[in-house]
């Protein structure tokens, strides 16, 4: 089943103005600024890679019972063999690391590190209704996932 989130106050209207500002400063230092071709060229890639990483946040997710696919804007991650997913809170996350990613163009996503937690991939939309999946392999992805699924599979291990 598809889940869609919402997206933090605040986010797109960010990321939209951030955007503007990168763009804006590209066309400046293009049309009047006295800058090298290369230079332009290292601008224009820059400001490429931003837009595509912005592009590799979530757009919703697909959870069913050993699969979850969360689709992204630009490609989408496969979680299988799941061992594992237990809701998670913001203060258990409190105190990451980010060793790589994007921390608020569309959303969150990258590499994090926690002490206790481990390494771990980020892929939210918001800081509400978040799950740490543990892969079989001992990879850990923490993602937006609906609550109530978490509590049904609670509630059906206690039956069990």
């Amino acid at each position: 089943m598809i889940y869609r989130f919402r997206k933090q106050k605040g986010l797109i209207v960010s990321s939209i103005f951030g955007v503007l500002v990168l763009w804006g400063t590209f066309l400046y230092i293009a049309l009047w600024g006295n800058a090298p071709i290369g230079g332009l060229i290292a601008i224009g890639l820059l400001f490429s890679l931003i837009i595509v990483i912005g592009l590799r946040t979530p757009r919703y997710f697909y959870i069913e019972e050993d699969l979850i696919i969360v689709k992204l804007y630009l490609g989408r991650k496969v979680l299988t063999d799941i061992a594992s997913v237990r809701s998670i809170s913001m203060d258990e996350l409190a105190g990451s690391f980010r060793l790589m990613g994007n921390n608020g163009l569309l959303g969150y996503t990258g590499w994090y590190r926690k002490k206790g937690l481990g390494t771990y991939y980020l892929m939210v939309v918001n800081w509400k209704e978040l799950a740490l999946v543990t892969l079989a392999n001992g990879k850990q992805y923490v993602i937006n996932y609906p609550q109530e699924l978490l509590e049904n599979k609670q509630e059906n291990r206690n039956f069990a």
